[in-house]
């Protein structure tokens, strides 16, 4: 259990992928999952999380993208989406990706160089 009397999950990766060619690819991982309601239960589907932290790969051309969680991440397993908080992705350019007020929806708005736009989120269950 964390300060807040939660339990969290602290997870640190830091993952190499060699390639035929001998190149490689990094990853690497600093985060921070809270689950700040449903806990006390047995049943998955009543937990709520707050997820924080980055993420960093570089492919194996040398190139750098980075993920960083700036305010963080709700996501309630009732929910297919993240309901609330915010990314930024940087490579060449940086993306701001707000998920929004904390309503289960598949709607989120990236900032692209300081423009909006209103984005539909796809859920995979493949």
């Amino acid at each position: 259990k964390n300060s807040n009397g939660n339990p969290e999950a602290i997870i640190e990766r830091n993952i190499n992928i060699n390639w035929p060619d001998n190149s490689q690819v990094t990853v690497k991982e600093n985060s921070t999952r809270e689950c700040i309601a449903g806990a006390e239960t047995y049943n998955w589907l009543d937990n709520v999380y707050l997820i924080t932290g980055s993420r960093t790969l570089t492919n194996k051309n040398g190139k750098t993208r980075t993920a960083t969680i700036l305010s963080p991440l709700k996501k309630d397993m009732t929910c297919k989406f993240v309901e609330s908080g915010t990314i930024k992705f940087e490579n060449n350019y940086s993306i701001i990706l707000d998920y929004g007020d904390g309503t289960c929806d598949d709607i989120a708005v990236a900032t692209i160089n300081g423009k909006d736009y209103e984005i539909q989120l796809k859920k995979n269950w493949r």
